[in-house]
């Protein structure tokens, strides 16, 4: 069955709160709809789903930055995840596609993601598609996030 990639709408935001949950980053729907207005008001982000016989399938988040260590915009997968109950069936393999093409068409030369260390599997989907673990990411929590 094919998959179609589109911006998120309003009805998507049970799915989309579902699927950040399986990536380990638990929200209500509530939250995940305030987040999505939030992203809808920046120039820079863009939030898309994956669509399989009107079922959300996937999620993800692409964010266009500059660096001072680059002369040219930076792309960001903030978030890319598909639905548990369909892995291993290429969606994750088109929307991360989608995402690269949307964020070379906006003039980026790199694109840059995260990956929590126990997502293995994870790690080699995205070296399968030419990304290299590059770094180290390390995180401060500050008191003004709950």
């Amino acid at each position: 069955m094919p998959m179609t990639v589109r911006n998120t709408r309003p009805e998507d935001v049970a799915a989309i709160a579902e699927l950040l949950s399986q990536l380990g980053y638990p929200a209500s729907t509530l939250q995940v709809r305030a987040r999505l207005a939030q992203l809808e008001n920046c120039t820079t982000s863009i939030a898309l789903v994956g669509v399989e016989a009107e079922r959300v399938v996937g999620f993800a988040c692409l964010e266009v930055g500059y660096s001072i260590a680059h002369d040219h915009p930076v792309g960001r997968i903030a978030a890319l995840v598909v639905d548990e109950q369909v892995r291993s069936r290429g969606i994750g393999a088109s929307l991360l596609a989608t995402c690269e093409q949307m964020l070379i068409e906006r003039g980026v030369e790199r694109i840059v993601l995260t990956s929590a260390n126990h997502r293995e599997a994870a790690h080699r989907f995205y070296e399968r598609h030419g990304y290299q673990g590059t770094g180290r990411r390390f995180v401060k929590q500050t008191a003004g996030e709950g």
